[in-house]
């Protein structure tokens, strides 16, 4: 009787041993996981190609010209959102008719995307070249050609939002590692070249033009050639207008939130403060939002595959759950060093003296990044089931986040207390919401 209760109990112990195997052996064959380890190793190459452009580009730019690159790739940024809303747009249809295996639709949304964001690009492109003088003039910049440099990568960065989203949606996740990892080289090189021969800061700025053109020249081509019957007669392209049209106006709408979030702060210290602590500031921004962009290849993946399941009508609680999980304790583990070690991350991203002084501030900025991190990638989740409504969150996170800075920025732990405040704010509506969207 004894012999057989050590054998039950050793059976029962062998078969919770390979259950627990099963479960970690399907959790590594996950989609989130593969393709977010796919989507890791090409942005953590663009990382290391963005941190030697950093680099670089502080050690042979002044502090000064360095404050004012990154406040104008702040300003490609800010208005980037309209390409990021068209990327999620895009995504998300190209991942419900390539789930269903419906060309037609694939084929429909390469072609009236495509006429509706050129018109669009070039619109705004007119536009904001209309209003150089007074972009100038708020950021203090007396040389114009800088801000043109930027509203022509800003216009091919529309551009690209075509087939990065087909990309995505299609979840050719190791394309798009190839795409993130050639974008920075091209910069990088095109900036070393120019300032080797005299051009300064323009150098950069002429990198950040070419490593969006040329990327998307390139995969306009692609597009073309891959995508081009389609049976008209079998699609209902009136009704696809009209959701497209939604779709991308309350995405753009959730998109200017989280961007004015993420982006204004640099903007507006610029403008309160003197250049040579915009600048310092600029690096703290950078240090800490490298922290978001080493969790970015969760959210990337995360987007397309939640749409997949929710057009497959499957469970999402499951791949919710290891997202958020994942993004917390990578960005903890990230915090906590940026905590406990912030000169040994000074030394890491910048060992100049004149960003000694902010060591003190990298603790509780990364903090803030990883409130965040969780933000913004519960406004994913919603947006990619559809629930469009959610841009109203973004938007009051936004508000508060200006509102708190144009009150009190006397000094950077005010700006950085606004921010935290602001995303926090965010966080918490986006709990609620969920809270109350999976109770009905």
């Amino acid at each position: 009787m004894e012999n057989n209760s050590r054998e039950n109990i050793k059976s029962i112990r062998v078969s919770s041993e390979g259950s627990m195997k099963d479960k970690v052996i399907s959790l590594a064959k996950h989609p989130l996981i593969t393709g977010s380890s796919i989507v890791f190793l090409g942005t953590f190459g663009s990382n290391i190609v963005n941190y030697i452009f950093n680099l670089l580009m502080g050690r042979m730019l002044s502090v000064s010209d360095y404050g004012l690159l990154t406040s104008l790739n702040s300003l490609f940024i800010l208005v980037g959102i309209f390409s990021v809303s068209f990327v999620s747009v895009i995504t998300k249809f190209s991942a419900k008719y390539f789930s269903s295996n419906d060309n037609n639709g694939a084929v429909i949304l390469l072609r009236h995307a495509g006429k509706f964001i050129v018109i669009f690009s070039s619109l705004l492109f007119l536009t904001l070249l209309l209003l150089t003088p007074q972009i100038g003039s708020f950021l203090h910049i007396s040389n114009h050609l800088y801000i043109v440099l930027v509203l022509i990568s800003i216009f091919f960065s529309l551009m690209f939002s075509l087939p990065l989203g087909f990309i995505q949606g299609r979840l050719q996740f190791s394309l798009y590692s190839a795409i993130a990892l050639a974008q920075p080289l091209i910069r990088l090189i095109a900036a070393i070249l120019f300032i080797s021969i005299g051009f300064s800061v323009l150098g950069p700025i002429i990198g950040i033009a070419l490593s969006t053109a040329l990327p998307a020249i390139a995969c306009f081509i692609y597009l073309g050639k891959k995508y081009r019957q389609v049976d008209k007669e079998k699609f209902d392209t009136k009704n696809f207008k009209k959701e497209f049209i939604h779709y991308t106006y309350t995405y753009f709408l959730a998109g200017i939130g989280l961007s004015l979030l993420s982006n204004t702060d640099i903007i507006l210290v610029r403008h309160f403060f003197d250049s040579t602590i915009a600048g310092q500031y600029a690096a703290l921004s950078l240090m800490g939002k490298a922290i978001f962009y080493f969790t970015s290849p969760i959210s990337i993946v995360f987007f397309p595959i939640i749409a997949y399941k929710k057009e497959r009508k499957e469970r999402l609680l499951q791949t919710v759950l290891l997202a958020v999980g994942s993004v917390v304790i990578s960005s903890g583990v990230l915090t906590f060093i940026y905590f406990a070690f912030p000169d040994l991350v000074l030394r890491v991203f910048f060992p100049k003296p004149n960003y000694a002084i902010l060591s003190e501030y990298l603790g509780y900025y990364s903090l803030y990044i990883l409130i965040f991190s969780v933000g913004a990638l519960m406004n994913s989740y919603f947006l990619s089931i559809g629930k469009t409504k959610v841009y109203l969150i973004t938007l009051i996170g936004a508000l508060v986040q200006i509102v708190g800075i144009l009150l009190f920025h006397k000094s950077l732990y005010e700006i950085i207390a606004g921010l935290s405040v602001a995303s926090f704010i965010m966080l918490l509506l986006f709990l609620i919401y969920y809270y109350l969207y999976e109770k009905n």
